[in-house]
């Protein structure tokens, strides 16, 4: 599709975030993610790409635990859309996951 890639960041999670439902980890990469690239991401509309779907509904409202709304209304500053890609489509994201840099 002619995206290239500027950068990427891995984190590897605490055992305590390890516990973690799937949604909640998830929900917390892109907080991590956002917060990192802040100064690139203020200001600017961007996409925001997840192969895992019940994301789709992070800009939202619906659907979310507590602990993923606080972190939705954290970001609300930032405008964004979510969409989601197929994981086959997601090879270097599914690689960092599992070798945090």
């Amino acid at each position: 599709n002619g995206d290239r890639p500027l950068a990427y960041m891995s984190k590897k999670l605490t055992r305590t975030q390890i516990n973690w439902p799937t949604i909640e980890q998830e929900c917390y990469a892109i907080v991590q993610a956002i917060e990192k690239w802040d100064k690139y991401l203020r200001g600017h509309e961007f996409i925001l790409e997840t192969d895992h779907e019940p994301l789709i509904h992070f800009a939202n409202k619906e659907q979310l635990n507590k602990r993923c709304e606080r972190w939705r209304l954290k970001l609300a500053e930032y405008r964004f859309k979510v969409k989601h890609i197929q994981g086959k489509k997601n090879h270097m994201a599914d690689y960092l996951s599992r070798s945090p840099v």
